[in-house]
């Protein structure tokens, strides 16, 4: 019979407790001869399917450097179930850029996006929001062209072509807030918790997920510093405490008990009466 080339839907749901669903197996093969068995789990039958059909597709077509036809949206929902191990503002970041290159272009194949669609996509966004924006939003599709490049989905990465492109490294510039100014903001919020998050951002420049996260082991009162690690980055960033927030931040600590966040009620309310909406 020879040997099995394609993948196939296993004819029986996940077995590890916990995990229910579908798999995927499939064959490969070393060049001595030894014989790989791979597998992938799914949650629906549905989406272990189309992984088998598109698979056995991509085998097939991969001889004669044939192109997949795929739309944007299909391809780039793959895309994002692939980024399992990234950070959700990494995620998050891919999803718009996706949604936006669609809502400019529509919903068409990955193979007939060319140079004059990247550049009508860019001037757009150039046209709509500052360069440091559509800088970012270039650099992701970068990314997602080369991984279509590798699923055939597409010959070429069209933004290499591009002749719009954003000026890269390009910083967005953050207006300056007067005393007077933040004060105004702060008394506007209605806990004391949310006023000292909103002074911290304005001082430190970090952002709503990390104030959120904070613990009293990220405040090193000696040295005066925040030490943060960014979960998108996996830097660690050192920003200095400024000293009119320096005496509650002190006393959130003293009475704050150890691995609880320091601040509390900064959830999302949604919607535009959200109170760091309003702040910001």
């Amino acid at each position: 019979m020879g040997r099995r080339r394609k993948a196939w839907l296993a004819n029986h749901t996940g077995r590890r407790p916990g995990r229910p669903g579908f798999y995927v197996l499939w064959n490969e093969y070393a060049p001595d001869g030894r014989q790989v068995r791979r597998s992938k789990h799914f949650l629906t039958a549905a989406l272990a399917r189309e992984y088998c059909r598109r698979t056995n597709a991509k085998r097939d077509l991969a001889e004669t450097d044939s192109i997949i036809p795929i739309s944007i949206v299909d391809a780039g929902r793959e895309f994002v179930e692939g980024l399992a191990a990234r950070s959700p503002a990494t995620i998050h970041g891919y999803k718009v850029t996706i949604s936006q290159f669609v809502s400019v272009l529509g919903p068409i194949d990955v193979c007939a996006i060319d140079r004059e669609k990247i550049d009508r996509f860019i001037s757009s966004k150039l046209r709509d929001s500052r360069e440091a924006t559509a800088a970012k939003h270039v650099r992701n599709l970068r990314c997602i062209f080369k991984w279509c490049i590798k699923n055939h989905y597409h010959d070429l990465n069209p933004i290499d072509l591009a002749t719009s492109l954003p000026r890269q490294g390009t910083a967005r510039q953050k207006p300056h807030i007067s005393s007077q100014q933040l004060a105004d903001v702060v008394s506007a919020l209605d806990t004391d918790d949310r006023k000292l998050a909103v002074q911290i951002a304005a001082t430190t420049g970090l952002d709503r997920g990390a104030i959120t996260r904070m613990t009293a082991a990220d405040v090193d009162l000696p040295t005066r510093q925040f030490r943060l690690v960014r979960a998108k980055i996996g830097k660690i960033v050192h920003p200095f405490i400024h000293d009119e927030i320096f005496p509650a931040l002190s006393r959130r600590i003293d009475h704050n008990p150890p691995g609880q966040p320091l601040l509390s009620g900064l959830s999302h309310q949604g919607g535009p009466d959200d109170w760091w909406k309003r702040a910001a």
